[in-house]
């Protein structure tokens, strides 16, 4: 029988810290871990690895996870359909935020404060069973 593959995540967080944590445990946990560190390093390693899932930030320098995600969707094939969480401290507050986020077809939205990292890795393993 073939080896499977490990399902492949990548972190876009302008957070250090954050993105090492959220590596380990998702790594510990069995996932292969990309990283970058803003929108357009970001759009950088997705076109080139091809996660199976992207955590994506929303208010990053150089380039916003809106504006990332964006270009992504635009590329078509794989960039059009790959599932996102974007992983943010702010949550949408007026009608054009969130119309610009479902625009976008992200599948979920992780708060980080509200949420500790076997949260967010419960939230991985969710969202990559409902796209597979």
């Amino acid at each position: 029988m073939p080896e499977m593959r490990k399902r492949r995540v990548l972190i876009v967080e302008d957070e250090p810290d954050l993105s090492n944590q959220i590596a380990k445990k998702l790594t510990d946990e069995g996932y292969d871990t990309f990283s970058a560190d803003d929108g357009v390093s970001g759009l950088t390693v997705a076109l080139d690895k091809q996660p199976d899932l992207i955590l994506l930030d929303i208010r990053m320098p150089n380039s916003t996870g809106f504006e990332m995600l964006q270009n992504l969707r635009e590329r078509g094939n794989w960039g059009a359909t790959v599932p996102v969480l974007f992983l943010t401290n702010l949550e949408p507050t007026s009608d054009e935020e969130i119309a610009d986020l479902k625009a976008l077809n992200p599948i979920g939205y992780i708060v980080k404060s509200s949420v500790d990292l076997a949260g967010i890795v419960t939230q991985v393993r969710a969202a990559l069973r409902q796209s597979f």
